[in-house]
């Protein structure tokens, strides 16, 4: 299944909306090095220099782009799982089961797969080529990767489909395209019968998945190459997410909005990604880096409302803090120091609600500063 991960925690415990809002997919990391990702965030430039505008790439195929997708950086680990697959295909063609009409040899593919390669079974979260080839794990994106994959070497037609929360494949033959659910074995032994066909997808997805994955072939968005591999990305940036690991986490979804503008989930979750790191920075004492990474969530989506509430209630806490203990933003920093931060918090505080038109909020925000004994004392 594609994994969703709505905007998950407020800092003002708002409830968050899931929907995604559209921002430039752009990102400068260089105000803030404590938000700047590392070299080893797992992103090779190059896959993402070599994707062109036309959804294919040019100095590499598929399989390659997935494993480095899937963070396999190291060259002879994917040549050995190239090595490995491409084994796996001349084990197939050398069966000579792959006979008949383009539909016929599309499920001797998609059988030969299951019964020697995807053998562990479907898993949420078995994204990437590599796992499958471990492992024999899969879910919906990596089964469909490797389906394409497979297929391209008999001369099929086959691309990727996207619906909510899940991909499939779509075979083109001469008689028309046919859906193939990739995550269900057995798929081709029931595509007459309806009601088998949804069986077989409640057991596999779950009945709410189920409904979104059993439509007809147009339904969904096309995926191709690049748009594949920039769901493989997307994944891992909820790995890393979901794990804490903020900085990799952005690089994923930035690596994945940069394949495929289109991907409102990778757009989701880069939002996400900020909003949940800057609550972990509040956490830890930081105020400072909680409201740059709020602010720099600002500056690629300027109207989603939850950035400016969780600023606001960064500087009503930092306040509420510094008047319980008397200090500031920074205990380590000099009278001078912690005074002026505090009296930029105020400053800011008042700007944000001005900007929402709240007049009055805002009034009092300033008499606050006016009487607050930390600013009003003698350096």
């Amino acid at each position: 299944m594609l994994r969703n991960f709505c905007f998950a925690i407020s800092l003002s415990f708002i409830a968050a909306s899931a929907s995604a809002q559209s921002f430039d997919a752009r990102f400068d990391f260089g105000q803030a090095s404590a938000t700047k990702p590392q070299a080893n965030d797992g992103v090779d430039l190059r896959l993402l220099a070599d994707a062109d505008r036309d959804g294919r790439f040019d100095g590499i195929d598929l399989l390659e782009a997935a494993l480095v997708a899937g963070g396999t950086t190291d060259a002879q680990r994917r040549a050995a799982y190239r090595q490995q697959f491409n084994g796996i295909v001349d084990e197939l063609r050398l069966s000579g089961r792959v006979v008949g009409t383009e539909l016929d040899q599309a499920r001797a593919v998609h059988e030969f797969l299951h019964a020697r390669l995807l053998t562990g079974g479907f898993r949420d979260a078995a994204t990437t080529v590599e796992g499958a080839l471990d492992q024999g794990r899969f879910n919906c994106i990596s089964s469909v990767i490797l389906f394409r994959l497979a297929a391209e070497k008999f001369g099929l037609r086959v691309h990727g489909v996207e619906v909510p929360g899940h991909a499939y494949a779509v075979v083109e033959t001469a008689a028309g395209a046919t859906v193939v659910q990739t995550t269900c074995p057995a798929w081709f032994a029931v595509l007459g019968n309806d009601d088998q066909r949804r069986t077989m997808l409640q057991q596999t997805l779950g009945e709410r998945a189920a409904t979104d994955a059993d439509r007809a072939p147009a339904a969904g968005r096309r995926l191709s190459d690049v748009g594949l591999a920039a769901i493989v990305f997307y994944n891992r940036g909820l790995d890393h997410l979901e794990a804490g690991r903020y900085a990799e986490a952005l690089a994923a979804n930035r690596a994945a909005l940069q394949l495929d503008a289109r991907n409102e989930t990778a757009r989701a979750n880069l939002l996400a990604t900020l909003n949940n790191w800057s609550l972990a920075e509040f956490r830890n004492g930081e105020a400072e880096a909680a409201l740059r990474l709020l602010e720099q969530g600002l500056a690629v989506a300027p109207d989603y409302e939850l950035f400016h509430e969780n600023r606001i209630a960064v500087y009503q806490q930092t306040l509420a803090h510094a008047a319980a203990n008397d200090v500031a933003l920074n205990n380590s920093a000099s009278p001078a120091e912690q005074r002026a931060a505090l009296r930029s918090c105020y400053v800011r505080w008042h700007a944000e609600l001005l900007r929402r038109g709240e007049a009055a909020e805002a009034q009092r925000v300033a008499s606050r500063a006016e009487a607050d004994p930390f600013l009003r004392a003698t350096p």
